[in-house]
């Protein structure tokens, strides 16, 4: 039974459904799940879940690391170069040092517009089918969410070319292009988000991710995390008793007493995912 996470590095130009489609068909298995979505121009890392971790990825914590490439001097009507590109006349020349004034500005927790070309639903549709049918952004009301940025900083600046790369640490929902676009208005000249990689999600990292294409039936266990490596948990071993109780999601008594979740083995495997109350182990997702 495939049970656990793999560490996916989305290639550019790819869709993360499309990651998916090439894991099912390798893999021969139905059942796999990813956990936030790269726009194809984004690359870089993407949990997926095999088998029934499917119904973990909840439970995955929802921090999130970017280097984001910005080029000022230019709007996007996405705000990111698959848009309709336009040059800002007379732009000013950006120093490293004015980026990195106005970076703290949006560190801590701030309001977000999403941006109009982007799936997010207003009135039953998606912002992007209403871009398309050339309704503008003035037109809708479209709500803000709450994100937090935990970090921001300048990474690297090429003042003849006038981008600059930027790394982002920040919580789930949050729109890195949006960063860049903002971030141009304030520097009086405009900013498009040329590029974007995402460096870490829910503490998987890009150093250690592979490519989808790389997976078989054959090495997937060697790369199969186990979900309580990646979720924030406990982990105990029961019985052959216990184990006919939690298989049917009966709860056992315990000794554990924690607001984790807690996830019970049985001959070293995990069999289900538990929550504590009262001296009883509840099982709240079973694997078998």
């Amino acid at each position: 039974m495939l049970l656990g996470f793999l560490n996916i590095c989305k290639p550019e130009g790819m869709t993360s459904n499309h990651v998916i489609s090439v894991l099912r068909r390798s893999l021969k298995i139905k059942q796999i799940g990813f956990a936030g979505t790269l726009d194809p121009l984004a690359e870089g890392v993407l949990p997926v879940a095999v088998g029934k971790a499917a119904r973990l990825i909840d439970y995955l914590n929802t921090e999130k690391s970017y280097i984001a490439t910005a080029k000022f001097g230019e709007i996007s009507t996405t705000f990111d170069r698959e848009g309709e590109i336009t040059k800002i006349e007379n732009a000013p020349e950006i120093k490293r040092e004015d980026i990195i004034s106005k970076l703290k500005d949006f560190e801590g927790e701030t309001k977000q517009k999403p941006p109009i070309y982007s799936a997010v639903h207003v009135n039953g549709k998606r912002l992007y089918e209403l871009a398309r049918k050339n309704i503008k952004e003035e037109e809708i009301e479209i709500p803000e969410r709450t994100i937090f940025i935990s970090k921001i900083e300048l990474v690297d600046f090429n003042k003849e070319e006038q981008c600059a790369k930027i790394l982002i640490d920040c919580s789930k929902g949050t729109y890195i292009r949006s960063i860049v676009s903002d971030l141009g208005k304030m520097l009086n000249s405009g900013g498009v988000m040329t590029n974007l990689k995402r460096i870490n999600s829910s503490g998987f990292k890009i150093e250690n991710s592979i490519l989808p294409d790389k997976i078989n039936t054959d090495n997937v266990n060697a790369y199969l995390i186990s979900p309580n490596e990646v979720i924030d948990s406990l982990t105990t071993e029961i019985n052959e008793k216990e184990f006919r109780r939690i298989r049917f999601g009966n709860s056992i008594p315990t000794d554990i007493t924690s607001e984790k979740p807690v996830f019970t083995k049985y001959n070293g495997e995990i069999i289900a995912l538990a929550k504590t109350d009262k001296g009883l182990l509840i099982p709240q997702k079973v694997f078998i």
